[in-house]
């Protein structure tokens, strides 16, 4: 919803005067998957690893071939870095052209430490995939397309949405510190994208999961659209409810929170009407 939002309020925007510094459309945000490395680990001990070991990620296993991992507040606080959440995939098949490439790499990079590892019976490919939370940036936009309009008159949108250099040293920095746990503790090897290292590098295509921003809560109408009320400010009987209105992105799925916003301001509004 948060793009028809922004879309709704910015055509509003044209047809009040008094709305011109409203700061609609700004600080889009999301949380954009990417698959940032891969490599072939010990499940079994991986597994003991991280129930038994003080780490810097907090763990959750997802499925039988699947984990999801996050830095703790203290790495976070430490680093000065985003939040995100890394989404580890065992693979038992070894037959697909990228696992085979990997093994080759491998197995030329290390020949020795490849053939120690690969005496064990629970090694996996791994594919390590990160969901990032983004920083709101200003420029991060949607804005109003005056070349096209809807079926109902109003003017469509283009978006404006880029990853920040932000995003690229979070993952990263999460990248070596758990390929760095995995050399520790003899655990395998993970070999990060080659994107990751190039400063200024984005993948462009990678899938977006849910649109945030764009009619952010706050007290100061200079940089935000709605009150802690979901209220639009400088209107009486307008509110939002969605997506949008969230200052920052995060890498969980906002939907509970959307609908609890929702509950509390039906809350709210059914005190206001008695």
């Amino acid at each position: 919803g948060t793009i028809e939002t922004c879309k709704f309020m910015l055509n509003l925007k044209l047809k009040n005067d008094f709305m011109k510094n409203y700061q609609i459309g700004n600080y889009l945000m999301d949380h954009p998957v990417n698959n940032a490395a891969n490599g072939f680990v010990d499940t079994i001990n991986f597994k003991k690893n991280f129930i038994n070991t003080k780490t810097n990620f907090n763990s959750k296993n997802i499925s039988k071939n699947q984990y999801s991992i996050s830095p703790t507040t203290n790495f976070l606080e430490k680093n000065k870095i985003l939040d995100a959440e890394l989404i580890l995939n065992f693979k038992v098949n070894f037959q697909s052209s990228t696992v085979k490439k990997y093994l080759n790499n491998f197995k030329q990079a290390a020949p020795l430490y490849f053939k120690k590892l690969f005496k064990k019976k629970n090694i996996r490919f791994v594919q390590c995939d990160i969901n990032p939370e983004q920083d709101a940036v200003f420029t991060n936009r949607i804005s109003l397309n005056f070349d096209k309009k809807d079926p109902h008159s109003n003017f469509s949108v283009k978006i404006n949405w880029r990853k920040s250099e932000n995003m690229r040293k979070t993952q990263l920095n999460l990248i070596k510190n758990l390929g760095q746990f995995f050399i520790e503790k003899n655990l395998g090897r993970i070999a990060v994208k080659n994107y990751l290292r190039e400063e200024g590098r984005f993948i462009p295509n990678s899938p977006c999961i849910h649109h945030l921003g764009g009619t952010r809560m706050g007290t100061n109408i200079k940089n935000s659209v709605v009150n802690k009320n979901l209220q639009v400010h400088g209107f009486k009987n307008l509110y939002i409810s969605s997506g949008s209105v969230f200052k920052s992105s995060g890498f969980a799925n906002p939907v509970y929170t959307i609908c609890q916003l929702s509950v509390r301001l039906g809350g709210y509004l059914s005190k206001k009407l008695v």
